[in-house]
């Protein structure tokens, strides 16, 4: 990987207008870009279907991540489209309401998460011996 082509921290972080860990398929082919915040929602999302509402609720209380519903919800339609995510008839136990639209990971979905949350974990490792120790996740 050459210098230029290394990812930009804003952009990892999604403050650029890009994300960054862009999933390929085996044959080379483009699937997705997950930032950041990508990572961490769907990551709740493979444990337990979730709503908007709660995933929103949750990213707050438990990881400290202030988002707002027009950040999440088009990413979600997003991950929707892409067949990364799909509706769930089932209320997970976060749920607030039965009512409301449960997201849950598609088998395709764990696979994009799974091979971008690699790319991140090497990121870190990158960052820590940079930085003259390591940085556990």
């Amino acid at each position: 990987m050459t210098e230029s082509s290394r990812p930009s921290i804003q952009s990892l972080f999604g403050f650029g207008k890009e994300s960054v860990l862009q999933s390929y398929d085996s044959e080379g082919q483009f699937e997705f870009s997950l930032n950041f915040l990508d990572l961490v929602v769907l990551s709740m999302l493979e444990s337990v279907p979730m709503t908007g509402y709660v995933l929103k609720k949750r990213l707050v209380t438990q990881y400290r991540l202030k988002v707002s519903y027009g950040t999440l919800y088009p990413r979600l339609k997003y991950f929707e489209k892409g067949g990364i995510i799909r509706n769930s008839k089932i209320a997970g136990e976060f749920a607030a309401r039965k009512s409301g639209t449960n997201y849950e990971l598609t088998p395709d979905g764990k696979r994009i998460l799974n091979r971008n949350l690699r790319v991140f974990q090497g990121f870190l490792g990158r960052i820590g011996s940079k930085a003259g120790g390591e940085v556990h996740s």
